[in-house]
């Protein structure tokens, strides 16, 4: 039996586990538990909060570690990461004045990933180490693993995953390492039982079931609360609890995804007036996004869109600079029309259809975008020299959603589409 398949065995011990509903969450008005989609939602897991009743206990001669799994499929695969939360890690955030517990709060482990539909297996389970003994030395070398295996994209930490798996099995099968509190639950694709895979948060309590009150459980700023006889809230502490939370989003942080340089040379290679070359590496970005594995498949055929506008935004930007008020002729790059803003576009759309080997949609999008150029954030400036970034993208590609049709399409014919000189 593996390390995972350890997880799933159902505990001997009395607990209580729930699905917060919206109207036990008191200060999130968009929480509304819906499902998660597949090719168009990310997904991200985080841990709000971890409370456990020891006296600090963990803090003098035991340490605290959390383990979480992740199962789910990832470019046409399943894939198995695991995630430790470790002492350093929780001491950074572990309250001064505490003085009975010992918690945890707001720790993301996994995403934003890409869902790409199918059943979602989610582990988590806590731990107590002996730090005085031989476990010491091997906490220390999961400590400076973290670093390197801490990494928002699905496809990075997968290269490390196995030798994590490995080292955690390890670990946790010393004599001095027991297993505190753990959870463990498949979540179904589009699924109308409370496990389906949705945006919501999970509360696993040791517990007798029958000894919890579920209409006194509130989450307020992230944290599990109980309400008083006079509606008070107040920070739940009479059990050893684990709240976890499933987000779901639209957006990636492109910013941090591997084509990024790329985009970033483009820039450059404009700057210098190099036309032919920032082109060429133009052409490659989009091929990057189309083939990129942490984007979901709406943004890999919605994002080279979003770039396309920005590329010619930046030709636009570099004969503003260079030419305004000057008697020198604009730079031309189709020997007779001017391709800067709104008008390449246009003439993009115009090629597309002459040639006819290109679904209608295409050139169809780009002339839409080109009507609505000033309307697209960025581009609704001449010349703005405001670099792109994660909030940027975010709304950029929200417009563009709205102005162009990808149905149906592949992301292969919109490279070629949309890199044609």
């Amino acid at each position: 039996m593996n390390f995972f398949d350890g997880l799933k065995e159902k505990e001997k011990k009395p607990y209580y586990l729930d699905y917060i509903g919206s109207e036990q969450v008191c200060d999130e008005e968009n929480y509304q538990r819906q499902l998660i989609a597949r090719g168009s939602d990310y997904f991200e897991i985080r841990i709000p909060e971890t409370f456990l009743r020891l006296e600090r206990e963990y803090w003098k001669g035991y340490a605290p570690l959390t383990v979480v799994v992740l199962r789910f499929s990832h470019d046409g695969k399943d894939r198995e990461i695991p995630f430790i939360i470790s002492s350093q890690t929780l001491l950074a955030s572990f309250p001064k004045d505490a003085s009975d517990w010992t918690e945890f709060y707001n720790t993301r482990v996994f995403g934003p990933f890409p869902y790409e539909g199918g059943d979602v297996e989610l582990a988590i389970a806590l731990y107590a180490v002996e730090t005085q003994n031989q476990a010491k030395e091997l906490f220390s070398l999961l400590d400076s693993l973290l670093s390197v295996f801490q990494v928002p994209l699905a496809s990075q930490a997968l290269q490390t995953a196995d030798t994590i798996t490995r080292l955690i099995e390890k670990f946790t099968g010393l004599n001095s390492v027991s297993r505190k509190l753990s959870y463990y639950q498949v979540f179904q694709e589009q699924s109308d039982l409370p496990s389906s895979f949705r945006d919501q948060y999970i509360l696993k309590i040791n517990a007798e079931a029958n000894k919890i009150q579920k209409e006194k459980l509130w989450v307020r700023d992230g944290r599990l609360h109980t309400k008083d006889q006079s509606g008070e809230f107040l920070r739940a502490s009479e059990w050893d609890y684990c709240l976890a939370r499933i987000h779901a989003s639209e957006t990636s942080p492109s910013i941090k995804l591997p084509f990024w340089p790329t985009w970033k040379n483009v820039i450059r290679l404009i700057a210098e007036g190099n036309e032919n070359m920032a082109h060429n590496a133009y052409a490659e970005l989009i091929r990057q996004i189309t083939l990129c594995k942490d984007l979901t498949e709406r943004d890999r055929l919605t994002l080279p869109f979003v770039f396309k506008t920005n590329f010619e935004s930046e030709f636009e930007r570099f004969n503003l600079l260079h030419y305004c008020g000057s008697t020198d002729t604009p730079r031309y790059r189709s020997g007779n029309h001017s391709e800067i803003g709104a008008a390449s576009l246009a003439l993009a759309a115009f090629k597309l259809r002459e040639i006819k080997t290109f679904p209608d949609q295409i050139g169809e999008g780009l002339e839409n975008l080109s009507v609505e150029w000033d309307s697209i954030p960025k581009l609704d400036t001449a010349g703005s020299s405001e670099e792109l970034s994660s909030e940027l993208i975010r709304k950029q590609l929200t417009k563009v959603r709205t102005l162009i049709s990808t149905d149906k399409l592949s992301p292969a014919v919109i490279a070629d589409a949309l890199t044609l000189e």
